[in-house]
Parts: C-alpha cells; sequence; structure tokens
C-alpha cells in the first residue's frame, strides 16, 4: 500500500473537485432509485396481472369440475339403470326358458295322446 502524506491538505480545487464527482454519483444514485422504483411497480402490475389470471383459471376449472361431477352422476345413474335392467331380462329369460320346458312337456303329450287310438 501507498502511503498517505498528511503534510499535503486538501485545497478548495481538492473539494471542487471532489463535489463534482460525488454530485455525479448522487445523480446516478438518483437514475438507479428511479430505475428500482419502477420496477418495483412493474412487479407489483404482473402481480396483480397473475392473480387475475389465476383467479379466472380457477373459475373454468371449477366449473369443469363441476361439468364432469354431473356427468360422472348421469354415468352413474345409467349405470345403476343398467343393471336393474339386465337384472330384468335374465329374470325374462328365466321365465321363458320355464315356459319353453312346459310347453315343451305339453307337446309331447299332445303327440303322445295323438298316437293313442281311441
Amino acid at each position: 500500500m501507498s502511503e498517505i502524506n498528511l503534510n499535503n491538505l486538501a485545497t478548495k480545487d481538492d473539494v471542487k473537485s471532489l463535489d463534482s464527482k460525488f454530485n455525479g454519483l448522487s445523480s446516478k444514485v438518483s437514475e438507479l432509485d428511479a430505475k428500482v422504483e419502477r420496477l418495483i411497480n412493474s412487479f407489483f402490475e404482473l402481480d396483480k396481472k397473475i392473480d387475475k389470471v389465476d383467479e379466472k383459471h380457477d373459475k373454468q376449472f371449477n366449473q369443469v369440475l363441476d361439468s364432469a361431477d354431473k356427468q360422472i352422476k348421469i354415468l352413474e345413474e345409467m349405470r345403476a339403470e343398467l343393471a336393474a335392467h339386465n337384472a330384468t331380462y335374465i329374470r325374462h329369460d328365466e321365465k321363458i326358458e320355464q315356459h319353453e320346458k312346459v310347453l315343451d312337456d305339453h307337446e309331447k303329450r299332445i303327440k303322445v295322446l295323438e298316437l293313442k287310438p281311441t
């Protein structure tokens, strides 16, 4: 490090020179402050816009979910109704089979009766 010579005192010109340098720095700091302030304001505006988009997205997503819930409910009702119909058809098939057996028995009896001589 270089040693500071304390024998040389600052002159008015030195102080003016430093003052002009500090004024230049002061104006640059002020400019930076203004830029930072604008950036902060821009961030707040962006944050507001993002919040609006989030709200809109949530609303639309909820509408989609509500619609899907309604469709699921309809499908569940249709499935239950289909199961009931299938059970009914199975019972009908069983009854038809029973009636066919009885009919076959009757046809056999009629043939036997027709074949008997009177």
